[in-house]
């Protein structure tokens, strides 16, 4: 419970401008379908972050979007896992999934082609 009441103080200074918590689908569907691509921005995630742990469940665990220059303010304990960018696409490795290919598959064939589009991460690498 101290963290969420470190994480709150952050929202409250305006070091976290927006947050999301992960549930089943993991990391890799947080960033991109709930947060980059529906603001119309990208994410290039750290290769440091295991490609297994894209796709595992996190219950409890959020993702933070935070302020160019605030990390080092954070007072909640954190583990950078990337950085969002003007061009909509989701990178990781050499491995990158256009914000344009969603548009031309629709959405209710958005979760099918991110799925089949994320699994090439777990190939490549």
């Amino acid at each position: 419970m101290e963290q969420y009441g470190k994480i709150h103080e952050d929202i409250q200074k305006g070091r976290i401008v927006s947050a999301y918590a992960l549930d089943r689908h993991g990391i890799a569907s947080a960033v991109s379908k709930k947060m980059a691509f529906g603001n119309r921005l990208g994410v290039q995630l750290e290769t440091t972050v295991d490609k297994k742990d894209l796709f595992a469940p996190a219950f409890g665990d959020l993702i933070a979007e935070v302020p160019a220059g605030e990390v080092e303010n954070l007072v909640a304990d954190y583990t950078e896992i990337g950085a969002v960018t003007e061009e909509a696409v989701l990178a990781y490795g050499d491995v990158t999934i256009s914000l344009k290919e969603e548009n031309r598959h629709g959405q209710v064939l958005l979760k099918k082609y991110l799925q089949q589009s994320l699994q090439q991460i777990l190939i490549k690498r």
